[in-house]
């Protein structure tokens, strides 16, 4: 997700927001690659990895409704914590 906010110039501003769907694909291929790492290594050896693996799971299953990403209702909006 740093990555992201580097790529999109986020760091600047403090947020990020991201409309278009090359973008969100980013943002889902991102929460997938995570929660495979979460699966692979034990959820137990990262601190709050269940709160963590929920919150992915969660923006995963919202990533992928309907199958395609279109429509005012698709937009994602990151607050950098550094």
């Amino acid at each position: 997700f740093f990555q992201l906010f580097e790529k999109y110039n986020g760091p600047k501003s403090g947020h990020l927001k991201l409309k278009h769907p090359g973008q969100l694909q980013e943002v889902l291929d991102i929460a997938r690659t995570l929660l495979k790492e979460l699966d692979d290594k034990g959820i137990n050896r990262f601190p709050n990895s269940s709160e963590t693996r929920g919150k992915l799971d969660q923006l995963k299953q919202v990533l992928e409704l309907y199958g395609h990403f279109s429509g005012i209702n698709r937009k994602i909006q990151l607050k950098y914590l550094p």
